[in-house]
């Protein structure tokens, strides 16, 4: 007797109790889930696969994003922080809410150190960022010097409509947060060492 013998002694298989006639229902239940999981995601697949390539995005016009820097306490600032608000000084007055995105140093599938993203995936997500209004990148960590390129290449081609950067610096140690002194050496060293890399 094999496995798919539906009316197979319950017995016949040690550790299976099923009663006979219960197997089919099983079988055909999981077979028919099964069937319409594969019938799903081939349509899914299909309707991914037959969506064309992303075309060449133009940046709407609106008001101006350009940075119209400001003097404060004798510095120029693109951008200022009080308690109580964020504020970048654009074109069109002071902005203080930044529609932006996080962006990761990596793709699916790798690890952060093993630089997958292209240029061409840096150049291809900035115009797709700009297209939808994303006005500011927050990185977590230093990126390879061609995200830094397609950035400038970006800024340079969209001047009213530019993206900023917050860039950030991973510490990969903890002093500042055992001595509550972020002004430590070993954690200023380190951050020195992450801002020598930018």
């Amino acid at each position: 007797m094999s496995w798919w013998d539906f009316g197979a002694d319950p017995d016949a298989r040690p550790g299976r109790h099923t009663p006979p006639g219960w197997r089919r229902w099983i079988w055909l239940a999981a077979g028919g889930g099964a069937l319409a999981c594969a019938a799903i995601a081939g349509f899914a697949f299909w309707r991914v696969s037959a969506v064309p390539a992303v075309p060449t995005v133009q940046i709407a016009s609106g008001p101006s994003w350009a940075p119209q820097p400001r003097e404060i306490g004798g510095m120029h600032a693109v951008a200022a922080a009080s308690r109580s608000q964020y504020s970048l000084y654009t074109g069109h007055g002071p902005v203080h809410f930044l529609p932006g995105i996080d962006l990761g140093a990596t793709t699916p599938g790798n690890l952060p150190g093993q630089l997958a993203i292209t240029p061409r995936d840096y150049a291809r997500w900035l115009t797709e960022m700009g297209a939808i209004g994303v006005r500011a990148i927050r990185i977590y960590t230093i990126h390879p010097p061609a995200f830094y390129t397609a950035l400038a290449r970006y800024d340079r081609a969209h001047p009213n409509a530019p993206i900023y950067l917050v860039q950030g610096v991973y510490l990969p140690n903890s002093i500042y947060l055992q001595t509550g002194n972020m002004y430590n050496p070993v954690a200023t060293s380190t951050f020195q060492i992450g801002r020598a890399h930018v």
